[in-house]
């Protein structure tokens, strides 16, 4: 007990943790309503840290705050805005929407591709393996005369039918 009141009395308050707040928009209005925002938060000194558009969520956009009564705040009499999302989303959440994931991650045995880069570019090819610790796919070239088995880098296929 003695010991947590010294640490507490010698240190600063631990510093809150911010928090990502879900704001729904008028559909593809997302960035203008983004603009519009960040100009609003720089008027206004507002403690919004950050304005997230996720690609994958058309009709969203994800606020990052310590408050939210700052973003109820902010998001105030603002055109082409719905309302906001109650509750918070985790970091993991906002990741997940944001980034990208691997066109390797995406692909099974059998399907058909197209070589988007390399000597094969512009070639169709079917699936034959996929190695994703070496991010890498084995690919039978369907425009040969002969089978012809090549290995190339999975970021150079781009997915055109899936095996169902």
């Amino acid at each position: 007990m003695e010991n947590n009141e010294k640490i507490n009395n010698g240190e600063k308050p631990a510093e809150k943790k911010s928090s990502f707040y879900l704001i729904r928009t008028v559909s593809r209005q997302e960035l203008n309503v983004a603009l519009l925002l960040e100009r609003k938060i720089a008027l206004s000194h507002s403690p919004i840290y950050s304005i997230i558009l996720p690609p994958k969520l058309k009709g969203y956009l994800v606020l990052e705050s310590q408050k939210s009564s700052a973003v109820e705040a902010v998001i105030k009499d603002m055109q082409h805005l719905r309302k906001r999302v109650y509750g918070t989303l985790t970091v993991e959440d906002v990741e997940r929407m944001t980034k990208p994931k691997a066109t390797i991650e995406t692909l099974n045995p059998g399907d058909t591709v197209e070589v988007i880069a390399g000597p094969f570019q512009g070639i169709k090819a079917q699936v034959i393996e996929i190695d994703k610790v070496k991010q890498e796919v084995v690919l039978n070239i369907l425009e040969s005369a002969y089978p012809l088995k090549v290995t190339i880098p999975g970021e150079f296929v781009k997915p055109v039918k899936k095996v169902e």
